[in-house]
């Protein structure tokens, strides 16, 4: 359904990955087992990398990927000033 379009996700990050290339993703969890995993785009990731763990509250525009259990978005980009 949403496979391959853009979407906008804000909330607050409950778990953030290192600025390495197989672990650029912002996490926000849900209330159920599963979350979303937001990829960050390479140009962008360290600097939200950064700024999450400052204030974990963003909005991120991305592509949406797959489903995993988690929903699975990439290419994501800060939209948060």
């Amino acid at each position: 359904m949403y496979f391959g379009k853009v979407v906008e996700i804000t909330g607050s990050a409950t778990r953030v990955g290192d600025d390495v290339p197989t672990d650029r993703y912002v996490f926000f969890a849900q209330s159920g087992a599963f979350g979303v995993r937001a990829n960050l785009l390479d140009e962008q990731a360290a600097a939200i990398l950064i700024k999450t763990k400052e204030n974990p509250r963003l909005t991120l525009k991305c592509y949406c990927e797959d489903v995993d259990g988690n929903l699975i978005l990439k290419s994501c980009v800060s939209v948060t000033p």
